[in-house]
């Protein structure tokens, strides 16, 4: 069962994944070239919206992600938190997804990433943590 929505958090609410600042609520420009090699081929396999379906339904590899920038990498790993139902607590990230009905259908109010990476598949969690690693070792 749902709960009913609750104010959305404010300025001291914390996030694993923090926004850089100036980020807007939309989808990054970047994701939605159409010159990407994997244009092409994500389109019988995402739901609508979604950028990133491979990472449910394949393992990712360094040669994969070599090409990503910070927002795609960011997006990505957001993506995958999405399909398990993490109530994002920064409104712009919630904004995006809200837009999405597979998002919407699966939201509970109040669930953490950690609740969330519960309800993903053992290969999304495999590409989460793989994800993750990328990121952290391109920031040190």
């Amino acid at each position: 069962m749902r709960k009913a929505p609750r104010a959305a958090s404010g300025p001291g609410a914390k996030s694993r994944l923090p926004l850089k600042q100036g980020f807007k609520a939309e989808f990054p420009k970047s994701l939605l070239s159409s010159k990407e090699p994997w244009s092409d081929r994500r389109v019988s396999l995402a739901r609508p919206g979604e950028m990133f379906p491979e990472t449910r339904t394949r393992r990712l590899t360094a040669a994969d992600v070599a090409g990503w920038d910070e927002d795609k990498l960011r997006y990505a790993i957001n993506e995958i938190y999405a399909r398990g139902g993490y109530d994002f607590a920064t409104p712009e990230i919630k904004e995006i997804f809200m837009r999405l009905s597979w998002y919407r259908d699966r939201v509970v109010i109040g669930r953490s990433q950690d609740e969330a990476a519960r309800h993903l598949s053992p290969l999304e969690n495999a590409n989460l943590e793989f994800l993750q690693r990328i990121r952290e070792a391109r920031v040190r």
